[in-house]
């Protein structure tokens, strides 16, 4: 069984730098606003703060990780692709999502 957890490190658009529990298994293209464990003003701060935090965990699989621009990209496309097929579902059948159900 996998933890699938780290701790994630961005720059927002606010220039701040965000620190966040992250999974492994998501690309993120922007911090979590909503939910930051901390923010900080320049990047080494960001860093030494997710690392003493990483102390705390006793099990961190990913550890401290700083948000790639790949990992961005992969994230933003996810995104677009998602939005794109939302949008021709609401077109085509007047709701965003695909129903299943009988």
């Amino acid at each position: 069984m996998s933890a699938d957890n780290r701790i994630c490190i961005m720059r927002g658009e606010d220039e701040r730098w965000y620190v966040w529990d992250g999974s492994m298994s998501t690309d993120y293209h922007q911090p979590n606003y909503s939910n930051p464990m901390g923010f900080f003003d320049s990047e080494e701060k960001a860093i030494a703060f997710a690392n003493a935090e990483s102390e705390n965990y006793t099990i961190l699989e990913g550890g401290v990780q700083i948000v790639s621009v790949d990992e961005q990209i992969r994230g933003l496309a996810y995104q677009i692709e998602d939005l794109s097929t939302r949008m021709r579902l609401l077109v085509t059948n007047g709701q965003q999502w695909e129903t299943n159900f009988n």
